[in-house]
């Protein structure tokens, strides 16, 4: 009896200081999904979990400056960031590596010219041809999206003649208003 109490004191002894408290890790400064990992228990359950898949629920970093210009897929770097490529395009990396072009020139999501229009002029041509498809358009009068229709259209805000580049809107220009147009590539 007095080795089973002795047996049982070693055993539970033992198992008392081989656990190691986390508060005594030491820090990883720099984690990234090949360094690091979170480990838990949940309802009797072992989990474990990596860094892109826990970063899903926080707030995305912005990066800064990177020296390529991100894929639409397949990125193994900067992911769940914002970051800026050397023409200046904003772009989001998501946790599986897709690319989102978020502004700035060239393939990116809309191209735009932006104009002041003098008061009473209610018709303008743009340089740049627009798309046919009139879904990938958008007229914005003061920062305001107005609804666009081919020449014709009663109903609509502003309308297209596809033939000269020129959009006409129902009203004429007031004073120092700002069109804008957008085209989706």
């Amino acid at each position: 009896m007095k080795y089973i109490f002795l047996f049982l004191f070693m055993v539970l002894g033992i198992s008392a200081f081989s656990q190691v408290k986390p508060s005594n890790f030491s820090e990883e400064a720099n984690p990234n999904n090949s360094n690091f990992e979170v480990y838990s228990q949940k309802a009797g359950v072992n989990k474990r979990a990596s860094l892109l898949n826990l970063k899903r629920y926080f707030a995305p970093l912005v990066f800064g400056t990177i020296s390529y210009v991100p894929a639409t897929s397949g990125n193994a770097s900067n992911r769940m960031e914002f970051v800026t490529d050397p023409d200046g395009a904003t772009w989001y990396i998501d946790a599986n590596g897709a690319a989102i072009k978020l502004s700035g020139t060239g393939g990116g999501l809309w191209t735009w010219q932006t104009t002041v229009y003098t008061v009473g002029q209610s018709a303008f041509t743009v340089t740049t041809p627009p798309p046919s498809d009139l879904k990938k358009i958008r007229v914005l009068r003061n920062g305001l999206e107005y609804r666009l229709g081919t020449t014709g259209c009663t109903s609509c805000q502003v309308s297209l003649n596809t033939t000269t580049n020129q959009f006409f809107f129902n009203r004429p220009m007031a004073g120092n208003e700002t069109v804008e147009v957008q085209y989706s590539n």
